[in-house]
């Protein structure tokens, strides 16, 4: 028995639960199925690990402006602030508001062209999303899990924005089937802005695609100046810590709620009153 607990041990043993789980799922016949209990053990091991306050789901990210992401196999969403909407209490198709939408995460057997073009062809539609500014309140911005509102301000300008004021982007899979040169072709060829990047991508046997900044590790690829690849066995351990990282110091915008409720402003009525005629008339009524 030890007599010290090692943290990156027991998430790296997580990881290790996760692959014996993707094996598992393979004997399911239907290929739905196989996918769904790959994503569910990922979400379950999340939950158990991500700090308080946050919860996971799948499904749709929106925004105020009518705008929806593709189905997200991963949702890390703020529990206690985010308007999540469930057609016919179905846990599958959930829609969640992008202004409390910390993470998305996609989750493939393996990765080969087909899947990682599909993942940024999902990343760059996630990047259309816009979080609500509110006109007289544009000079501040929060952190997640807070209503307190913060002094600098919360930017959808990509050139002015900080590396956390986007949502957190990740791939997890069993088995990276790519060569690095095959990887950064495939992002030079379809990736625009470093805003569409995913923030990492990771197999369960510790190969790993992270961004740096002058030589250290980049929690996010907008202001990185490198990509390159890591293999440790550790890294689903790491993986875990720059998720958490990015919680802790991840900016979006006040809560306005109204965004989403209010009304057309331009309202229309067939007839209307003063508020001297409104109680006039309501006397004569009751004499």
């Amino acid at each position: 028995m030890k007599e010290t607990f090692n943290v990156n041990e027991y998430v790296n043993s997580l990881g290790e639960e996760l692959v014996l789980a993707f094996n598992k799922s393979k004997l399911a016949t239907h290929t739905v199925a196989n996918g769904s209990s790959k994503e569910k053990s990922v979400i379950n091991k999340l939950k158990d690990i991500l700090p308080k306050g946050i919860d996971v789901g799948k499904g749709f990210v929106y925004d105020s402006f009518g705008n929806v992401s593709n189905q997200c196999d991963i949702v890390i969403y703020e529990k206690d602030f985010c308007i999540k909407l469930s057609l016919n209490s179905d846990d599958e198709n959930c829609y969640y508001n992008c202004e409390s939408v910390i993470a998305v995460g996609e989750i493939k057997s393996c990765i080969a062209s087909k899947e990682l073009l599909d993942c940024c062809k999902k990343f760059i539609n996630l990047n259309k999303l816009k979080r609500y500014v509110n006109n007289h309140n544009r000079s501040s911005n929060r952190q997640y899990m807070s209503k307190m509102a913060l002094s600098h301000s919360f930017n959808n300008d990509e050139l002015e924005r900080t590396p956390f004021d986007r949502i957190y982007k990740f791939i997890l899979c069993e088995k990276i089937n790519l060569s690095f040169e095959k990887i950064v072709e495939i992002i030079d060829s379809n990736i625009t802005s470093k805003d569409e990047m995913f923030n990492t991508l990771l197999d369960l046997n510790g190969r790993h695609i992270l961004f740096s900044k002058n030589g250290k590790i980049s929690i996010s690829p907008y202001f990185s100046d490198t990509i390159f690849e890591d293999n440790n066995k550790n890294n689903f351990a790491y993986f875990i810590y720059l998720l958490i990282h990015f919680i802790n110091h991840g900016t979006t915008t006040p809560l306005d709620y109204g965004a989403y409720f209010r009304n057309n402003e331009n309202i229309s009525v067939r007839k209307s009153y003063s508020l001297r005629e409104y109680i006039e008339k309501s006397e004569r009524l009751n004499d």
